[in-house]
């Protein structure tokens, strides 16, 4: 009997069909075996494709973009870490977070979702929100104790934060951010949070000492394990705006 490859033998675990289907398949001729084997592959693809559309489906992103679409010439991100850390989503992985800093139109949020896209293809599970709309929503599940969305935060591996540090309307904002820092966050899963203001700036938007504390104690702790990106380039909008202008 040929002993099954390591690819053999963990498709038939992922497809729950024991060890005995494992040896009736090596037991087989050659051309028997290799056409079950091509099978195996082929089932294992689709249910790869198919979580992969759903996790990206299910992240709820305003638009699809992709890495080969992005120019990274004015992106200033650490030298310490190969790109690869961010681009095959090992970021995910370590449960670092990215907090990307630059001017309105700099391309911060396509990458984010590329960024994103990228940790679907690899299997994480995602969630896209802009910051005015999440905190909506973390009022509306806090006043009607909605478990399914606190599920749903608790089993996403990276977040999106778009427009971090967007100024509050509502008193309890700062409250709901840092319980959801807190509770579903904190070395418990990866951000990526894109903003065209600095921490520092966004602390001055909680004037009461008491809201101010807990802003800090929630920059304190998105600080762990975040990495910059700083945004450099002049607006891109404004770019394509510009030429549009000139060819009429």
């Amino acid at each position: 009997m040929t002993t099954p490859s390591k690819d053999t033998v963990e498709w038939c675990k992922r497809l729950r069909l024991g060890s005995n289907f494992v040896e009736a398949v090596t037991a087989k001729k050659s051309k028997e075996r290799d056409y079950l084997i091509e099978l195996l592959e082929g089932e294992i693809n689709r249910r790869d494709a198919l979580a992969i559309e759903r996790n990206i489906k299910n992240a709820c992103f305003p638009e699809l973009k992709t890495l080969a679409d992005f120019d990274f010439t004015h992106v200033e991100m650490p030298t310490s870490v190969a790109r690869p850390f961010y681009t095959d989503a090992v970021f995910v992985q370590s449960k670092y977070s990215i907090f990307m800093y630059g001017c309105p139109g700099t391309g911060k949020t396509h990458l984010a979702i590329a960024l994103g896209i990228e940790a679907c293809r690899h299997f994480h599970k995602v969630a896209f929100y802009r910051l005015p709309s999440l905190i909506a929503q973390l009022r509306e599940a806090k006043s009607t104790n909605d478990a399914r969305f606190y599920k749903r935060l608790s089993k996403t591996d990276l977040i999106i934060l778009d427009e971090f540090g967007y100024p509050p309307r509502e008193d309890d904002t700062i409250e709901l951010l840092f319980d959801f820092i807190s509770n579903y966050c904190y070395q418990q899963k990866s951000l990526i949070m894109t903003s065209n203001r600095t921490f520092k700036e966004w602390l001055t938007d909680f004037p009461d000492p008491r809201a101010e504390k807990m802003a800090q104690a929630t920059l304190d702790r998105i600080a762990q394990n975040t990495l910059l990106f700083n945004f450099t380039g002049e607006s891109r909008r404004a770019n394509f705006t510009n030429s549009s202008e000139i060819a009429h």
